[in-house]
């Protein structure tokens, strides 16, 4: 906004010799009229105030510059009249000349603050220059020798034409050169005291008289001009067409449109700059229009500098399509010819409007973010065109090429332009600085046109304090936070009065509180999302949606709606509802296409959501995202119908549970989890028949034990009988000797069937032992699965750690950290290579130690965040970054790490053991110790060393009544612990319980 009190002030001094008729200068006195009224029209248009002083003498000058209301104001001195290398010419009190030194002017001129430029008009003032540069002015204009008394005043006065036209100091000089240049034509002698056909004259160089002199270090100073030092620097460009002002002054995450022109405040010196830099004269033909992501490029050119362009150019703008960037070029020509080269159109274009022809060529860093897969060669097809239209520099057309794109990929498109030797320039676009965002938020009532048509009015010192709040974080992009922070305010303040809306800082408090960053504005716009579509949101069906308009660099893409609906099969009739939800929420937005019969797209609201959208999607632990990872990571071995491992069942879980929050799988993917569905079915199967196999064979191990006793019984009982017919026979008739022979031999056939029975009876017997051993045995089984899931989770948990941690603990690398990494490096490469029998879990077991290993590193690293978190040389903001990141780790090592691995070892237990209560219970004392016990560790390791044992005792006394979870989410403890209450009731109550069961 112009500062009425604070203008530049231009101190025209004049001096003559009015005693000296030869010396007296006649054009003296026009001069100064001449001046005065060239800078007439800047100061009616409030840019400047001209003070003049004729006859001047040095008092007059001192007084000027010392006056309170022009200290530290005067910007311009100017002095016409009488000089040489040594001294200004001045007058004294009574009329006659005094001589000023220009050694002691130039101390007293380097000591006034506001002063810009001194313009020394008289003969022979070069060898001044170096003083005056030396005592810190940064631009001087002097001359080499005499100059003719009339060209003097007439290149002043084009000069200062040019100045009070909004010019800079170059453009205004150069303009004066080439205004004296035509009039008195390629000879410069003619500009010289005197005759030019004088003899003498013709002994002087024939060189410029005039020159511009810059001091070493403010090479941009005579780019000083003066709308921008009254804060307009719109000043003198053309007007904005006239049309009606947009409904609302403010537009969210859209960006400004030609019909927002009005309305769009804060970047006017951004336009100024890259307007003159398409206006001047012999500028290279091509612009390199760049900034960072969000800055506004989109807006300053559509709705800053095209309505401008528009009176004396011919203005195309484009955005790259799918077709790339030569096929989005020539759909500038389509109304002059879509058959000839973009050379032969661009002058047909010229011929036809009879002006220049500027071309906007925006997006151009998606030929990296988003590459044609059959067009590598995009950048050279185009920039092979620009060399044939801009490559001779004396059959050029008139007008411009400007590419617009992010900041960060200007090396690699300046390395292919310089290639190509095609010349250019580079205008870099700055965020919002804090005097833009004040106007930008006063702008709507800064207008009696607008105050009329908005009502809007602005608390004091309220622009002020969201400027300071906005500028404290560096990382966000400014616009678009301002946009979305002024709609909102807009929206509140309408619905409490439409009539006379006011901005106060209670509104502002109260969205405040909400969030004000874009971080919080997602948050915000998925949970508003939810309200309509909780299972979209919940599954991740929505982060998937988004972050399909992202790539893998973080930046915005496109999707067609062909694209969409290919990828979102499963959504049928509800995919219109649900993206239409996603634009009334400024997630998404219908692009426009400048392609005839294409398809409609779909982008992201804004590119800065872009990098947030993608942080969030890749760090998710809804079910979509889950199953999208592990379906990215796994199916690369499917694709071109190869055949690689299919799924475990830990992943195939994942899978089916988030297969509804994620896009349609692709052939690859479609092929791994059919398989894997039929690899365990056939699992299921064989499992049942084990069963059955099982159950039959124990009834035949128990019948046989049952013969055996029955056999045993009848020839005990034949035995006894034997011994009494024995006795009888041996007491009444001893003398049957002939019978002695047969009752020996059924005494050892009875004896011979006692051993077969006893034979019997021990095959039964070592039949029900090892019946009864391999129940005795499914602990060690039990053992192995455990051991063998320890090391599998043992990975997993150092992946995790890897994935969420690592970069973090990187940055705050301590050596107790690396001591930890490496340790738990060490145990897994001893696992990989442990050939040993899997007995029992013990305390030296290589799983064991793994477990223990990951353990240590979480403990490590928690300690450290907790430490580094609570420093006081940390920010706020990285204290708390800090913060969130350590609790997204310990949260994913708790519910991914050990819920799962609860549910796999669940799992493994029932089927293992189908029958037998003793070791269901067993089982469960197992579990417990070695899963509760380990969560509660992690837990009451956060307020000092713990350990394990310590863990388990307390775990014994207290139970989690007593857990204090300020740290960790209880809605994951809580999952965490129902998880494990059903997985062992299950295995209580239901020993021949199937898998299904536990999904």
């Amino acid at each position: 906004m112009r500062d009425p009190n604070n203008k530049p002030v231009i101190l025209l001094a004049f001096a003559n010799d009015r005693d000296d008729t030869v010396g007296y200068l006649r054009n003296l006195p026009d001069e100064a009229r001449r001046l005065r009224e060239a800078l007439e029209r800047a100061e009616q248009a409030g840019l400047c105030e001209a003070v003049v002083r004729s006859n001047s003498t040095a008092g007059d000058i001192f007084k000027v510059f010392q006056a309170p209301k022009y200290r530290n104001r005067i910007a311009i001195f100017h002095y016409g009249g009488h000089a040489n290398g040594y001294q200004l010419l001045l007058e004294s009190v009574s009329g006659q000349t005094a001589s000023a030194d220009a050694s002691g002017l130039a101390a007293f001129l380097g000591q006034q603050q506001g002063l810009q430029l001194v313009f020394l008009n008289g003969c022979s003032t070069q060898l001044q220059t170096q003083e005056l540069l030396d005592a810190n002015i940064s631009a001087v204009i002097s001359t080499s020798r005499s100059i003719d008394d009339q060209v003097a005043t007439d290149f002043a006065y084009q000069f200062y034409q040019g100045m009070a036209g909004g010019a800079s100091i170059r453009t205004a000089y150069k303009e004066a050169e080439a205004s004296v240049q035509t009039v008195k034509g390629g000879t410069t002698r003619g500009v010289y005291f005197g005759n030019k056909d004088d003899p003498k004259s013709q002994l002087e160089p024939d060189r410029w008289p005039w020159n511009l002199y810059l001091r070493q270090g403010s090479e941009y100073a005579d780019q000083w001009n003066l709308p921008e030092a009254v804060n307009d620097p719109l000043f003198g460009l053309p007007p904005l067409p006239e049309q009606d002002l947009p409904e609302s002054p403010y537009r969210h995450l859209s960006w400004f449109r030609r019909e927002d022109a009005e309305v769009f405040f804060g970047r006017g010196h951004q336009i100024r700059k890259l307007y003159d830099r398409l206006n001047a004269r012999r500028s290279a033909p091509i612009v390199l229009f760049y900034g960072q992501s969000g800055v506004g490029k989109s807006s300053i050119l559509d709705a800053g500098l095209i309505p401008r362009l528009e009176r004396d150019y011919e203005v195309r703008y484009l955005r790259r399509t799918e077709g790339g960037l030569l096929d989005t070029l020539q759909l500038a020509f389509l109304q002059e010819a879509s058959d000839v080269s973009i050379e032969t159109a661009w002058r047909m274009s010229e011929e036809r409007s009879g002006k220049p022809l500027i071309v906007f060529l925006d997006q151009v860093e998606e030929l990296y973010t988003r590459p044609i897969a059959d067009l590598s060669d995009e950048l050279d097809q185009l920039l092979h065109a620009v060399k044939a239209t801009f490559g001779d520099p004396k059959n050029r057309p008139k007008g411009k090429l400007v590419l617009g794109f992010r900041k960060e990929w200007l090396a690699e498109l300046e390395s292919q332009l310089v290639e190509f030797e095609l010349p250019r320039t580079k205008v870099f676009l700055e965020p919002l600085d804090r005097r833009g965002i004040i106007e930008v938020v006063q702008g709507p009532s800064s207008s009696k046109r607008m105050r009329e048509r908005y009502g809007l009015t602005i608390e004091d010192g309220l622009a002020e304090i969201i400027a300071d709040d906005l500028l404290e974080d560096r990382v966000s992009a400014i616009a678009p936070t301002l946009q979305i922070l002024l709609t909102k305010l807009w929206n509140k303040a309408i619905d409490a009065n439409y009539e006379q809306p006011k901005f106060n800082q209670d509104l502002y408090q109260q969205l405040k509180r909400d969030g004000i960053l874009l971080r919080d504005f997602l948050n915000q716009q998925i949970t508003a999302f939810r309200e309509r579509y909780p299972d979209a949101v919940d599954s991740g069906l929505l982060l998937d949606i988004i972050a399909l308009h992202t790539t893998p660099l973080g930046t915005a893409g496109q999707c067609t709606i062909e694209q969409l609906q290919e990828q979102y099969v499963h959504l049928g009739a509800l995919l219109p509802d649900v993206l239409q939800q996603c634009q009334d929420l400024y997630l998404l937005t219908l692009a426009s296409s400048d392609q005839k019969n294409s398809n409609e797209t779909t982008r992201l609201a804004h590119d800065t959501l872009a990098p947030i959208v993608r942080e969030q999607f890749d760090s998710s632990d809804k079910p979509g995202q889950r199953a999208r990872r592990i379906l990215d990571n796994r199916s690369v071995g499917w694709s071109e119908n190869r055949e690689s491992t299919p799924l475990d069942e830990a992943d195939l879980i994942v899978v089916e549970r988030g297969v509804t929050g994620t896009r349609t799988l692709n052939s690859a993917e479609q092929r791994l989890l059919e398989r894997s569905l039929e690899l365990r079915d056939r699992s299921q199967r064989n499992r049942k028949c084990l069963k059955i196999v099982g159950a039959l064979a124990s009834v035949v191990i128990v019948g046989l034990g049952v013969w055996g006793w029955l056999n045993f019984n009848q020839a005990e009982a034949a035995r006894k009988n034997l011994d009494a017919t024995n006795t009888a026979l041996t007491l009444t008739n001893r003398d049957l000797a002939t019978t002695t022979e047969g009752l020996k031999e059924k005494t050892n056939e009875a004896n011979r069937s006692k051993r077969k029975a006893e034979a019997n009876l021990q095959t039964a017997k070592h039949s029900v032992e090892d019946l009864l051993d391999l129940f005795t045995e499914l602990p060690r089984r039990a053992g192995e699965v455990a051991a063998a899931m320890t090391a599998a989770d043992a990975q997993t948990a150092f992946e995790a750690i890897e994935r969420y941690g690592m970069p973090s603990s990187r940055r705050i690398t301590s050596a107790g950290i690396e001591k930890a990494v490496e340790e738990l490096d060490s145990r897994l490469t001893i696992w990989r290579d442990y050939s040993g029998p899997l007995n029992e879990l013990h305390d030296e077991h290589p799983a064991k130690e793994c477990r223990d290993a990951v353990l240590n590193l979480v403990r490590v690293t928690a300690d450290e965040w907790k430490e580094q978190s609570s420093s006081e040389l940390l920010t706020r903001s990285t204290q708390s970054k800090l913060r969130n990141e350590r609790r997204e780790f310990e949260r994913d090592i708790i519910t991914q790490g050990l819920c799962q691995r609860a549910i796999n070892v669940t799992l493994a237990i029932a089927e293992a053991a189908s029958e037998g209560r003793e070791s269901m219970l067993t089982f469960r004392s197992e579990f417990e110790r070695l899963y509760w016990a380990e969560l509660y560790w992690v837990e009451l390791g956060q307020d000092g060393e713990s350990s394990l044992e310590a863990a388990m005792v307390a775990f014994r006394d207290t139970g989690l009544q007593n857990w204090r979870l300020d740290d960790v989410s209880k809605s994951d403890l809580t999952t965490l612990a129902r998880t494990v209450r059903d997985c062992c009731e299950l295995l209580i109550s239901h020993p021949t319980i199937e898998r299904t069961q536990l999904k």
